[in-house]
């Protein structure tokens, strides 16, 4: 199959997706292994989203109701595989709640999964933002701290994520009052803070919050004001700047939020600055001009250009900047002093 991005080919011809499995979620029964498992860069996610279309092309042409996607970005697969649901799965997606009401008198076991690629009645429950039914298996003993088979995220995590359809605050205060960890690490979403975060639930954030989440908690290289940053979530990352988030807490790499707004949401970057943002350097020795430099905002770039800089920061920018293959810039940190590395490289107009 080949993926490239949303520019991908086309879909099967045979069969409409969505019609044949309504009931169908791939929100949280997803997996992937590209080299940024947590959130893959807009390549890989529009290159999942193209795979997504195919896989409810397949399971249409074979009439599966029920699956387990298994995608791999690096490797270019798609591996489907039928899951043979239980009866209690079964009414969990359909909705049918006296029918979940009746197999839980006669005795069924609400985690029970036929295999271990298939979610849980609670996942699917919480996956289709059924807080009833999350209810009702809940308070029948179902783990509210179980891991969904498919992305690997906590059932919290996941209700944190999901679109906002419905009340989805009221799943999410359903599974906190139900004892689910808050502070719960999985590889794939971090914390349901994080998920939040990266998703634009600033409510879902404040609540997380009010409950006792740790704004500040680091988790898979990152932390939710830099997987709000990196996903251009505005609102949710100045909601958790007022509510305590460090704008200077670097991730797995050195990087602080000021080195990522630079690149990635240049219109927050007065924002951070005015709550305390510092200019530092990444485990690379990068300056936030650098990084200002590959997000390409010449209003930002420009600003920066009138700031003093060190020798140092001043020759990495002017790589990026060839790099880039910008001209103007080039020629902007010449004359500020940046020294190249191979001078025939450069564009220094005469």
């Amino acid at each position: 199959m080949n993926c490239q991005g949303d520019n991908a080919g086309p879909m099967p011809s045979q069969g409409k997706q969505g019609e044949l499995i309504p009931s169908f979620d791939f929100n949280t029964g997803f997996q992937y292994d590209s080299a940024n498992t947590r959130f893959p860069p807009t390549t890989y996610r529009g290159c999942m989203r193209q795979t997504l279309n195919y896989a409810k092309s397949v399971l249409a042409l074979l009439n599966l109701k029920n699956a387990v996607a298994i995608f791999s970005g690096s490797l270019g697969f798609l591996l489907i595989l039928p899951c043979l649901a239980t009866p209690l799965t079964d009414a969990v997606r359909d909705g049918h709640y006296e029918q979940i009401e009746s197999l839980i008198r006669q005795g069924v076991a609400v985690d029970a999964v036929d295999n271990r690629l298939s979610p849980s009645a609670l996942a699917i429950a919480v996956s289709k933002n059924a807080s009833l039914v999350a209810h009702l298996l809940i308070q029948n003993g179902a783990k509210v701290n179980a891991i969904h088979p498919g992305n690997r995220c906590s059932l919290l995590q996941n209700a944190a994520a999901t679109p906002m359809q419905g009340n989805i605050i009221k799943m999410v205060a359903l599974l906190v009052e139900s004892n689910a960890d808050l502070h719960a690490v999985t590889p794939t979403c971090g914390t349901a803070l994080m998920s939040a975060a990266r998703t634009g639930h600033s409510e879902i954030a404040k609540y997380l919050l009010k409950q006792g989440a740790d704004v500040n908690q680091l988790a898979i290289g990152s932390s939710a004001l830099m997987e709000a940053i990196l996903n251009r979530q505005f609102s949710v990352a100045e909601e958790l700047l007022n509510l305590g988030a460090d704008p200077n807490l670097p991730i797995l790499d050195g990087a602080t939020a000021l080195h990522l707004t630079a690149e990635k949401m240049p219109g927050f970057f007065s924002t951070l600055l005015n709550n305390g943002g510092h200019f530092t350097t990444d485990n690379q020795d990068r300056g936030v001009l650098t990084f200002a430099i590959m997000g390409g905002n010449e209003t930002l770039v420009t600003w920066l250009f009138k700031l003093p800089w060190p020798q140092a920061q001043l020759d990495d920018a002017l790589r990026m900047a060839t790099r880039k293959n910008h001209l103007s810039w080039e020629n902007s940190l010449l004359t500020l002093g940046a020294k190249p590395t191979f001078k025939k490289s450069f564009h220094l107009k005469e």
